[in-house]
């Protein structure tokens, strides 16, 4: 399978449970303040039309690089994405909360998904500072592995911002057989 057929799929998935996600939480939101709902469904319309879901698709390589099934680590994919979406003006910090939420959704172990919660927000506060994009890249790697239970998962993160950065190195031998597909999504250009 090559990468647009592997983030075809997969964006498929993750698009059918952010669509899920976002309407209960409208849902709740609508209960609460009903004046918000015009801007959470704009919101929605964006989340769900961005085509590019590279963040997610590594998150979950890790985590079967690590022996899991992609279909576990979905809620984790969908965090990584929603935690490095850019904030909306009109529900400031809404995204973001919604992203750690589905990081910490109680679907694995609650020790890897602390772990993964405290990699996402040292991301979001570098990010902040003005980190690069590629530091992001390296958080959702590192996340899917940590999810995953690698020993090392950072040499992922390492790898996953080397192939973003253009730089050529070897890949971790805990990505296996996922390697170059790992690589294929790291590099595919979602505008090509």
């Amino acid at each position: 399978m090559d990468a647009g057929q592997y983030l075809g799929e997969y964006g498929r998935s993750f698009g059918t449970r952010l669509d899920a996600l976002l309407l209960g939480r409208q849902n709740r939101l609508g209960r609460a303040s009903p004046g918000l709902v015009p801007a959470h469904k704009a919101l929605r319309a964006r989340l769900l039309a961005s085509p590019d879901r590279r963040l997610g698709a590594l998150c979950v390589i890790a985590f079967e690089a690590a022996g899991g099934k992609a279909s576990d680590a979905l809620d984790a994919s969908l965090g990584v994405e929603l935690v490095a979406s850019p904030d909306d003006p009109a529900l400031p910090g809404l995204v973001r909360a919604y992203g750690l939420s589905s990081l910490a959704s109680g679907m694995l172990a609650p020790e890897r998904e602390l772990a993964a919660v405290r990699l996402a927000s040292d991301a979001l506060e570098e990010a902040a500072w003005g980190a690069p994009r590629a530091r992001i890249f390296q958080m959702a790697a590192e996340v899917g592995a940590t999810l995953g239970g690698l020993a090392d998962a950072s040499a992922l993160g390492a790898y996953a911002r080397a192939v973003l950065l253009g730089v050529n190195t070897p890949p971790p031998d805990a990505l296996g057989e996922r390697a170059a597909l790992f690589e294929a999504v790291a590099r595919f250009d979602v505008a090509g």
